[in-house]
């Protein structure tokens, strides 16, 4: 399942700019940039590059593209962590190939037999609530 983030199409590096004359704040600390310094310009504000972090994993971006969701700045991975759809098997971000079944999404590899743990993409059968291979089913 894929996240819909507003994404911004320059990396951190192309939205450096040194300060010139005049008094601009960090928007992340709030202390005065010094004249010469260089700032990231983001958000509508000034940034101390330390500043300028992902607000999941509290990391910068260094030469990494940025995602905004909801205002706020993230690597790739940490938006897909916080808002990408979840398998109902492993609980991981869905990537790759996944089955539906019964209203529920899972990786193709965590639908599998509750017995054997063999893939159930070829089909199932219900026993006592329990999900099994055909083979796993004849046996109960």
């Amino acid at each position: 399942m894929r996240t819909n983030p507003a994404i911004i199409n320059k990396s951190v590096p192309d939205l450096a700019l040194t300060v010139e004359s005049g008094k601009q704040y960090c928007a992340g600390c709030g202390k005065q940039l010094s004249e010469g310094e260089k700032a990231i310009t983001a958000l509508n504000g000034y940034w101390h590059h330390k500043c300028f972090v992902c607000c999941m994993c509290k990391k910068t971006f260094d030469e990494d593209k940025f995602l905004l969701k909801e205002g706020r700045p993230y690597h790739e991975g940490c938006a897909k962590e916080a808002f990408g759809k979840k398998c109902a098997g492993c609980g991981k971000v869905l990537e790759g190939k996944c089955v539906s079944v019964e209203g529920k999404v899972y990786h193709a590899n965590c639908f599998v037999c509750e017995k054997c743990k063999k893939e159930l993409l070829q089909g199932f059968v219900e026993v006592g609530g329990k999900k099994l291979c055909e083979n796993c089913g004849k046996k109960r």
